[in-house]
This record gives C-alpha cells, structure tokens and sequence, in this order.
C-alpha cells in the first residue's frame, strides 16, 4: 500500500512537472516571455497562466484585467532585459521590477516565484500590491519602443466613472464613491429582479413540461427548483457586475467569497431538486407495471441511489469550490493517497456498512414493511438507507441497526415466508365418544379444505393424545397471507370455525379439573 502510494504521489509530482514544461513555465525567462507575448498579441487569457492568484479571489475573478494592468506597470517602470532573467527550472524568487518613490523608497516589488505545480508565476504578493504600484506609474508614459494597453480592459469601472458627475466621484462614504454605493444597490435590485422573474418563468415551463404520471409536480420540488435557479440567476448577475463598480481588493474579495459560497448551495440545491425530480419520474413509471421488482425498486433501490447521488453531487461542488478558493485539488488527492491506509482504517466501519447496503440493494433479503427478526431484534424495516436500517419493534420503538450487522449475522425474515403456520391442540371432554371424535376431526379437515387462505397441501387433524383432563386433538396446517394482520384475521376466522364445529357436533371443550375419589371405609373429609 505504501508502495503504491508512493509511485502515485511521483506520478502526481512528474506529471506536475511536464505540464509546467509543456505550457511554457518552466523558467522565469519562459514564463515572462509567454507573457508578454501573449499581451503583445492581445491575449490575455494566455497572459493570465503566468499571474498565481493563489487566495485572491477578487483578482482571479478579474484575471484577464490584473494581466492587463501587470502589463501595463511593467512597460511603464522597466525594459526587459533578457540576459538578467534566469532560465533555469529551480532558484529562488526572481525580481523583475522593484517601484521607489521619492515618498516611499520601495512601495512594490513585482517579482516571480516557483508554484506548487512546478511552474513560474508572477507571485500573489505582485497581485496584492499591483494596485499600489500601478497608482504610482500610470501617468508615466509608456517606455519608448514598448505597446500600452486601453485602460478599460483593466479598469471597468474608469469608463463609468468618467461618464458620472464629478459630484458622484468626489463624495464618499465607508470608503466608497457616491457612484459606487448606487451602483452597488442598483446591481442588487437588478439581480434580485431579473431572478424573480427567471424563476416565476422556469416555474411556469417546468410545470407545464415535465410530469409525475398524470400528476404535477409537488410544491417543494417547483420551490427548490425555482429559487435555486434564481439565486445561480442572482449570482452571476452580481459577479459580472462587479468590476464595474471598482471596489476595494479586500472589499470585493469578502463579497466574492460569499458569492462562492452561495453559488456551491445553489447548485446543490438545484441539482438535489433535479435528482430527486428524476427518480420519482422514473419511481412513477415502475409503479404502473405493478410487478414484484417494480415494488422493489420504489421501496428499495431507488432511496439508495437518491442518497447515493446526492452525496456524488455533494463532493463533486465541494471539489469545484475548494478548486475556485485556489485550493490545490491535485495536491489535496495525492494527500488522500499518502493518508490512503489511515482513511481506510477509519472508514473501516462505513465501507463495511456500504457493502451492507449492497447487499441489501441485490440479494434482497428484506424490504421496507418485511417482519424481520435479526440478532434478538424483532420488528417491521422502516427505512434502508446507506449506512443504517431502522426497525420499528412491536414495542413501537425505533432500532437503528449498522448495515455491516448483514454480513455477519443471519437474519430471519417472516415478510419473506410462502406459509404462515398454525399449530394448535383442542381439548374435548372426556364424555366425547370415538364417533362424536371421528366426526369433529373429519369436518375440521374438510372446513379448512373449504378455504382458499388455507394450504391444502399440508391439513393434518387427529386425536393425537390422553391429556390430563382433555381428549386431545393436534391441528397443524398453513395459511396463506402476506402479512401479519392477514395472519392473524384468518387465523381468528378459523378458529372460531372450529368453535361452531364443535357446537355442531355436540362435543365440548374442556377445561384444567381434578375429580377426587374417595375410597370405601375411608372418613370423609367433611366429617373431619
């Protein structure tokens, strides 16, 4: 196991490596030369691979625009000269160009490092002071022989701001411009209405497009289907409207971080509505073929996948978040290959509860509403979810029972039996004569063949003994009923069949008594 993980983890490392080689950041040289090509060419995007934004959200999301502002300090502050920069895989961080003021004689360095990945970036720390440093170049202008770029690309909200009353700009609050308040509140109201109506009309064609048989779908699936749609709505409104509004790198990077957050719920909640949605369609259309494996995937199969899936989900948005924050997933999985032996040992219950379920899922031992006894609990399932099986005892308390119980432990399910057995003895009187037996054992056998709940194929009635105080008679025979309740009318049905039998026949039942027979020449006890 160790082995293996770690050629796993130097697969991981190696194949980190190549990429970096392949997309030309191996070196300072090669990754600064990318991207400054890429500027010269008006590609931003490729220029933004050589930027780590590692834990800034706001200039991630901004990407495109910080590798336009980047390029344009740059051409700025300094010409490029290549014979100083490195171009070699390992080394410690490169300086490209340092910003002194005659205020401040050093107020940003923008500098390149080596990443977790293996290739060379512009560092978080030039992201993070890039703004400062820009403020202190940008009424320079650009170096002779070197391209400038239009302000607007990275700076949106410039434009805005210059077709506002200089009042607007001038007049802040909390830090913020007069025009950035109301474009803040304007952006609010604007998603919040264009959400509203977006759900209002996904409500509408949802409902008349898609049903559950001949029925429309239920309340709380239209609700979370509507609002989850309206908040994805509400969130990428915000997000796209943001750098118009020229925010605080710490402010914006505070909302966007939210933005995240309820972007991750939303999609949850939208594709959990949407899951669920598809199951009870699919659940609905079993159902109409009424067969035996139709009920078992309604009650059985079709909970466990829902739940199944709904976790797959969970962890699928759970990755895509940690990868938005910057966090590495690629690293993170080859941690879980390193911790692979310890995870297992603590997960050992679960994956035998999983298994348990598998089990559950495909031999089908029992289902929701089978009478099982397992382990000294007696009781009817209630519900089989992934990891636990609930019981309700006759006592009408809940067990909850680890699915891993099924590996080991038999269990005996009475939902499962062809034949409900009824053993019992009938006492007559001893006064019942041979033929008054005969009689009342023949039309006991025949009753009982008159039964349709009744198995035919094993009936057997006789006298079968001298009681202390009875003529006994041995009734043992089946019947056939597929639950307990039906078990017990027909057996009440039956047995007061054979009360009218007797009746008829003229025998009675008899009851526990002692007779006392006194011999002759012996005193009474009375007389004592």
């Amino acid at each position: 196991m160790r082995r293996a993980s770690a050629v796993f983890i130097l697969l991981i490392l190696t194949a980190s490596t190549l990429l970096a080689q392949t997309t030309g950041l191996e070196s300072p040289n090669a990754s600064l030369l990318r991207f400054l090509e890429a500027m010269n060419a008006q590609d931003p995007a490729t220029a933004s691979e050589s930027i780590d934004f590692t834990g800034n959200l706001a200039a991630e999301e901004r990407k495109e625009e910080i590798a336009g502002m980047l390029f344009a300090t740059l051409n700025r502050q300094k010409f490029i000269d290549w014979d100083d920069v490195p171009n070699t895989t390992e080394g410690p961080e490169f300086l490209v160009a340092g910003f002194p003021t005659d205020a401040n004689p050093f107020i940003g360095r923008m500098s390149m490092a080596k990443s977790a990945d293996g290739a060379w970036r512009f560092t978080p720390q030039t992201v993070a002071g890039l703004h400062t440093m820009w403020e202190s170049v940008r009424d320079r202008p650009v170096i002779k022989g070197l391209k400038d770029v239009d302000q607007s690309l990275f700076d949106p909200g410039e434009r805005l701001r210059e077709a506002l009353p200089e009042s607007w700009s001038s007049h802040s609050f909390l830090g913020l411009g007069a025009w950035q308040w109301a474009g803040l509140l304007v952006l609010i109201l604007g998603s919040w209405l264009a959400g509203t109506l977006i759900r209002l009309f996904s409500r509408f064609l949802i409902r008349s497009k898609v049903k559950i048989g001949r029925k429309s779908i239920p309340d709380d699936l239209m609700q979370g289907l509507g609002r989850s749609i309206s908040f994805i709505v509400n969130v990428f409104l915000l997000r796209q409207g943001m750098p118009f509004l020229s925010l605080p790198d710490k402010l914006s990077s505070g909302i966007l971080g939210v933005l995240y957050f309820v972007q991750a719920f939303s999609v949850v909640w939208l594709l959990w509505t949407a899951w669920g949605l598809a199951l009870k369609i699919i659940g609905e259309r079993m159902s109409r073929r009424s067969t035996k494996t139709s009920k078992k995937a309604n009650t059985l199969i079709i909970p466990v996948v829902h739940k199944f899936g709904n976790f797959l989900i969970l962890a699928a948005v759970g990755l895509w978040l940690l990868n938005e924050l910057g966090i590495n997933v690629t690293g993170l999985v080859a941690g879980l290959g390193i911790g692979g032996m310890i995870l297992a040992l603590a997960a050992k219950d679960s994956v035998e509860n999983f298994f348990g379920s598998i089990t559950i899922l495909f031999e089908g031992p029992f289902g929701i509403g089978d009478w099982i006894y397992i382990d000294g609990i007696d009781g009817t399932v209630e519900e089989i979810s992934l990891r636990t099986t609930r019981i309700r005892t006759f006592k009408d308390s809940l067990v909850v029972l680890p699915n891993s119980m099924l590996i080991t432990t038999p269990v005996e399910n009475y939902g499962k039996r062809r034949y409900r057995r009824l053993k019992t003895t009938m006492g007559l009187t001893y006064d019942a004569t041979p033929q008054m037996l005969a009689e009342f054992c023949s039309r006991v056998r025949e009753r009982l063949l008159e039964r349709e709940d009744v198995w035919n194929d094993k009936r057997f009635i006789f006298f079968n003994d001298f009681g202390a105080s009875s003529l006994d008679i041995m009734v043992y025979c089946f019947i056939i009923a597929p639950n307990w309740e039906d078990e017990l009318r027909i057996r009440d049905e039956v047995l007061r069949d054979f009360m009218k039998i007797a009746e008829d026949v003229g025998v009675e039942f008899a009851f526990p008594t002692q007779t006392l027979h006194i011999a002759s020449g012996m005193p009474s006890p009375i007389d004592q």
